[in-house]
C-alpha cells in the first residue's frame, strides 16, 4: 500500500487533511509543503522557522526603534499599530487609538477634503475620508505628499507623508 505523501494525506473528519507529525528525516511540515509544493524534514522545517523569527524580529525592531512616526492600518483604513515616535510626535497613547480610529484624526479635514476633489476628478470617481490616503496605494502606487498633522492638543506640525501597501 501506498504511504500518503504531503500532498496525499488522510482526512479529518469534515474533510481537511490531518496535520503530519514531525518524524525524523521524513518529509513533514504538510501546510507549508503544500504552499511551496515540497516537502521538508523537520530539520528543514525548523531551520526555516528560525529564519522566520529572525525576520519577524528584525522587523518589530525596526518598527519600534524608528525615530520616524509609523502608523499601520488594515484595509479599512482602522490603525493596527503605531509605533512610540508616533505616540510622542501625535500626543496620543497607542491604546487609544488602536482598534478605534482611522488616522483621520491627525490630519485636517479640509486639507483631506481638497486632495479628495482633486483624487476624484483624476479618478473619475468619487474618493473621501480615508480612501483619500488608501486609494493610490491600494492600486500599487505610493503616494507621498506633504500634510498638516494635529496633534491630540490641537497644535498642529507638518510632515511628509508617504503611504505604501504592504503585501504578504
Amino acid at each position: 500500500a501506498r504511504r500518503p505523501g504531503p500532498l496525499h494525506r488522510p482526512l479529518d473528519t469534515v474533510g481537511r487533511p490531518r496535520p503530519m507529525k514531525c518524524i525524523r528525516n521524513a518529509p513533514v511540515a504538510a501546510t507549508i509543503s503544500q504552499q511551496c509544493g515540497e516537502a521538508m524534514t523537520c530539520e528543514q522545517q525548523r531551520r526555516r522557522s528560525d529564519e522566520q523569527d529572525r525576520v519577524e524580529a528584525l522587523s518589530r525592531a525596526i518598527f519600534w526603534g524608528a525615530d520616524h512616526m509609523m502608523i499601520a492600518t488594515g484595509r479599512d483604513g482602522v490603525i493596527l499599530d503605531l509605533n512610540p515616535a508616533a505616540e510622542r510626535a501625535l500626543g496620543w497613547n497607542r491604546y487609544d487609538l488602536i482598534g478605534q480610529h482611522t488616522p483621520m484624526v491627525f490630519f485636517d479635514r479640509a486639507e483631506v477634503d481638497a486632495y479628495g476633489r482633486l483624487l476624484s476628478a483624476q479618478m473619475g470617481r468619487p474618493i473621501t475620508g480615508v480612501d483619500v490616503f488608501l486609494c493610490r496605494a491600494g492600486a500599487g502606487v505610493p503616494d507621498e505628499r506633504e500634510w498638516t498633522y494635529v496633534r491630540k492638543d490641537g497644535s498642529r506640525f507638518a510632515v511628509l507623508l508617504t503611504v505604501s501597501a504592504l503585501c504578504d
